[in-house]
């Protein structure tokens, strides 16, 4: 019976030595490669986004960035995308390359790398004078703004009049930053990085349509909007409505 005992805990011992060795070996392995992204080029004030691989429970994911910049994250009931990150606000000092490692069972067993560019707002592309407006069609933009103001909420609202009966609206969901919003056609945007844009002239809306990029930019402290040459709809007529449009918060 006591030599029975006694290979059972010599057979145990060299199990557990092999079994640390197997794990050591593991270890010794180079990581493979893993896909890692981001939304980049970003502009500055915006969210930066990494996106690797999810494997789920028992892996870790180690991050590394420009500046120091490290977090690990894992799989849990309160972050069930471990395997994505976001830096809130970025500067253009988080601009650089970013690291991922994935750990298992103590082993970086994948390990990716993308380079990120963080930017300035871009400016319009197009020379439209400030407070001003052209248009395809007379009477409806194609003029001056001389009263401007804007309103804060849910929704937040500049408007530009100058011409009898013509005003020009930008709307924006929250207070917007400097950097560019895809056009929603309609009343007010469903997210954040929208806005949408109409013209008030006489009885009749004059909507942007979607997709068309409308740009906002920090002017000597102040908040300026424009877009470029963008279609609107045209409830009067059949002719095409194009217009161009710079309006800056005094």
């Amino acid at each position: 019976m006591r030599f029975f005992t006694t290979c059972i805990l010599i057979s145990a011992l060299f199990c557990s030595i092999g079994c640390k060795k197997t794990q050591k070996d593991d270890c010794s392995e180079a990581p493979s490669p893993v896909g890692l992204s981001s939304n980049g080029p970003v502009i500055k004030g915006w969210p930066l986004v990494l996106t690797t691989a999810n494997y789920g429970n028992g892996y870790t994911y180690r991050w590394k960035g420009p500046n120091g910049w490290s977090m690990e994250t894992t799989d849990s009931w309160d972050n069930y995308e471990p395997n994505k990150v976001t830096i809130d606000s970025a500067s253009i000092n988080d601009s650089g390359k970013y690291l991922v490692e994935i750990v298992h069972e103590g082993c970086i067993v994948e390990r990716g790398s993308v380079d990120v560019e963080v930017t300035e707002p871009p400016l319009p592309p197009c020379p439209t004078a400030n407070n001003s407006s052209t248009s395809t069609i007379g009477g409806i933009g194609g003029t001056t703004y001389s009263n401007i103001s804007h309103s804060d909420g849910i929704y937040y609202s500049v408007y530009a009049s100058g011409a009898i009966n013509q005003t020009i609206n930008f709307v924006f969901k929250g207070k917007p930053k400097p950097g560019m919003y895809l056009a929603y056609q309609g009343y007010h945007p469903s997210e954040v990085n929208q806005a949408t844009v109409y013209i008030q002239a006489g009885f009749d809306d004059f909507f942007m349509e979607s997709y068309y990029t409308i740009y906002v930019n920090e002017v000597n402290g102040k908040l300026q909007f424009a877009f470029c040459n963008a279609n609107f709809t045209n409830p009067v007529s059949s002719s095409p409505l194009i217009i161009s449009a710079k309006v800056t918060l005094p």
